[in-house]
């Protein structure tokens, strides 16, 4: 078997230091596109129920909606799972799947396993690291939902709670 680097077949030998790089791809299927317009939290919510119906209630979710310069649902992710109290939510991996889904804003919304959709301090305090940072990448946060039981939510943006 010949090799690239020479026609002997041996290989050079490596270098006193080398560096390995791992690259992972991603696969997204693009079909038609959502026709959703948000343009209100309620909205959202006619989009986001069908989906947090199909997880399972007793943990918590976060559900990361992209939309488009026009508000146009460009696709959704469930971007973390937790347990009955908290999830772990990462801002570098809510932005990638933004970006990768092609978002020029998004929408977060997360539900309360409690029942109850008074947000937290952590979630306020979430949600304004996550405009902060939007606004580095030029992503905009139009709102963070947060869903309770028998149809009651609160919206962090209706709510002045968005930005400190």
């Amino acid at each position: 078997m010949l090799d690239a680097f020479c026609t002997n077949g041996s290989s050079p030998p490596p270098p006193a230091r080398s560096l390995r790089y791992r690259l992972r791809t991603v696969t997204l299927k693009l079909g038609e596109p959502p026709a959703a317009t948000v343009s209100a939290p309620e909205a959202a919510l006619n989009f986001l129920r069908p989906i947090f119906a199909g997880l399972d209630g007793d943990r918590e979710h976060v559900v990361l909606l992209a939309l488009d310069s026009q508000n146009h649902v460009r696709g959704f992710k469930v971007v973390a799972t937790g347990g009955q109290a908290a999830s772990i939510v990462d801002a570098k991996t809510i932005f990638r799947d933004a970006l990768l889904l092609g978002a020029a804003a998004l929408i977060l919304a997360h539900n309360h396993p409690s029942g109850d959709p008074a947000p937290s301090a952590d979630d306020v305090r979430l949600t304004r690291r996550l405009v902060d940072a939007g606004k580095i990448l030029d992503l905009r946060v139009h709102d963070h939902l947060v869903l309770g039981d028998q149809g009651r939510y609160v919206s962090l943006a209706n709510s002045g709670q968005l930005e400190g």
